[in-house]
C-alpha cells in the first residue's frame, strides 16, 4: 500500500495542511514540537484506529471538530482510495472509503471500513490493527527494542498478538478434528483394502467364471438371433391372420345383414300369405252373402222412402194442427 497524501483539518497543531508523500521513502525534519509526530498519529488513527490518549487529545485546541483524510493507492487492486475521519472531543462523527476514480463510498462506518482495511492491508480479520500500528509502525523513539528486553511473560503479551498466536493456536485445535477423522477415514480404508484383497484372492476363480459367462453370452446371442427371426416370421403371419380376421369379420356382417334381410322378407311373405287367405274368406262370405245383401240394398232403398214419406207425413200433420 502506498500513501500518497495527508489532509489535516484542526489536528492537534494544525489548521489545515495538505502533506504529500513520494515513493519510496520519505524523510521528515522539523523542530521538536512541528509537529512530525501528529503526521504519524493522524496516518495510525485514521489507517489503524489507533486513539493513544483520546479524541480530545487530538482536537486543536477551540475547534469543534477535526478532519483527516488519508490518499492511498491499494496493492489489492492498485486503484487510488481516500479515507476520511471527521471526529469531535467525543466520538468519531463520520468514517468512511472514497472511491477517487469512480467518485462513489464503497465503505462507511468503523466496522465496514475497518473490514475493508483488513482485507487491502491482506491481514487476517482477527488481528488488531491498533495493536499492530503501536507495536511495529507507531513505535516511540527510543522504544523500539524495549520489548525484546521485557521478561517472557511481558515479551508473551506483546508479540502474541502481533504474530497472530491464538489464531494459531485455534487453528492448530480445529485440526485436531481433521486429524481425528483422518485417521478414521485411514482405518476404512485399511478395512475396504483388507476387503478388496480377499475379493482380488478369488479373481482367478472370477476370472474363469467370466470366461464360462462369455461362452453362455455368446451361445444365448445365437439364440436369441435365432429366436428374433422366429419372431419376425410369427409377426408376419400374425399381421395375415389380422388382415384375415378383419375379412371374415366383414363377411360375418353381410351375412348378419343379408339373414336379416332374409327374415324380413320371409316375415313379408307369411303377412302376404295371411293377406291373401283372408282375402279369400272375404270372398267366400261375400259370395254367400251376396242375395241377402241385395235383399238388405233393396230394403234400404225402400226405407228411405218410407222415412221419406213419414217426413212429408209429419209436415202434413204440422200444417194441419196449424191450420
Amino acid at each position: 500500500m502506498l500513501i500518497t497524501h495527508l489532509r489535516l483539518e484542526n489536528f492537534k497543531s494544525y489548521v489545515e495542511e495538505r502533506i504529500t508523500f513520494q515513493p519510496g521513502t520519505n524523510a521528515i525534519i522539523g523542530a521538536n514540537g512541528a509537529g512530525k509526530s501528529s503526521i504519524l498519529e493522524a496516518i495510525g488513527f485514521v489507517l489503524f484506529d489507533y486513539r493513544g490518549a483520546g479524541l480530545a487529545s487530538r482536537l486543536r485546541e477551540g475547534a469543534d471538530s477535526c478532519r483527516v483524510v488519508l490518499g492511498l493507492v491499494s496493492s489489492y487492486d492498485e486503484r487510488e482510495y481516500e479515507i476520511e475521519r471527521r471526529f469531535n472531543e467525543r466520538t468519531t462523527l463520520r468514517y468512511r472509503v472514497h472511491d477517487v476514480e469512480l467518485e462513489q463510498v464503497v465503505a462507511e462506518g468503523n466496522e465496514e471500513v475497518q473490514g475493508w482495511i483488513h482485507e487491502h492491508l491482506q491481514i487476517e480479520p482477527t488481528a488488531a490493527l491498533d495493536t499492530l500500528f503501536e507495536n511495529t509502525i507507531g513505535v516511540p523513539q527510543g522504544t523500539f527494542t524495549a520489548p525484546f528486553l521485557l521478561p517472557p511473560s511481558q515479551r508473551k503479551g506483546v508479540f502474541d498478538p502481533l504474530l497472530q498466536v491464538d489464531d494459531y493456536h485455534k487453528a492448530s485445535d480445529r485440526l485436531r478434528d481433521t486429524v481425528r477423522f483422518l485417521n478414521e477415514e485411514t482405518s476404512t480404508l485399511r478395512e475396504a483394502m483388507a476387503r478388496l484383497e480377499e475379493r482380488l484372492l478369488a479373481l482367478p476363480g472370477l476370472y474363469t467364471e467370466a470366461e464360462a459367462l462369455r461362452d453362455s453370452v455368446h451361445t444365448l446371442t445365437a439364440r436369441s438371433l435365432a429366436l428374433r427371426e422366429d419372431l419376425d416370421a410369427a409377426v408376419e403371419a400374425l399381421t395375415a391372420l389380422d388382415k384375415a380376421e378383419v375379412a371374415v369379420r366383414a363377411t360375418e356382417a353381410r351375412w348378419e345383414r343379408a339373414r336379416a334381410m332374409a327374415e324380413a322378407q320371409r316375415s313379408m311373405l307369411a303377412a302376404a300369405h295371411e293377406a291373401v287367405a283372408e282375402a279369400q274368406r272375404a270372398r267366400d262370405v261375400v259370395a254367400r252373402t251376396r242375395e241377402g245383401y241385395e235383399a238388405y240394398a233393396r230394403e234400404e232403398e225402400r226405407l228411405d222412402v218410407l222415412e221419406a214419406q213419414r217426413a212429408a207425413r209429419d209436415r202434413l200433420r204440422q200444417e194441419h194442427a196449424r191450420v
